[in-house]
């Protein structure tokens, strides 16, 4: 995980660098809060790209203002590294995606 830390601190912007959490035992927390659709699916195809190991990613993506992110997240078609999305039962506004 810290490595891909490194990687991504080279690579983004410090905007972007703040939308991106680690935990050890989770993976990755990414925040798309405020992102138009184009922002949000080139952020995620980065951040997957850089991601050189199977992990599992949890983004949120909110649910209160529209389905946009939802659908752009939880409809595929972001990478053929994701191989799972779940839906988190406790908050709609998150989706957990499998990188392999």
């Amino acid at each position: 995980m810290k490595e891909n830390m490194e990687r991504f601190k080279m690579l983004l912007s410090n905007n972007e660098m703040s939308r991106v959490s680690v935990s050890a035992d989770e993976g990755f927390y990414v925040d798309l809060h405020g992102m138009s659709c184009q922002q949000a699916s080139r952020f995620l195809r980065n951040l997957i790209a850089l991601v050189k190991t199977a992990c599992e990613m949890t983004v949120i993506h909110g649910y209160n203002h529209g389905q946009a992110l939802k659908d752009l997240v939880r409809k595929g078609g972001l990478s053929t590294r994701v191989v799972r999305t779940e839906s988190v039962d406790w908050n709609p506004g998150m989706t957990k995606l499998m990188i392999a």
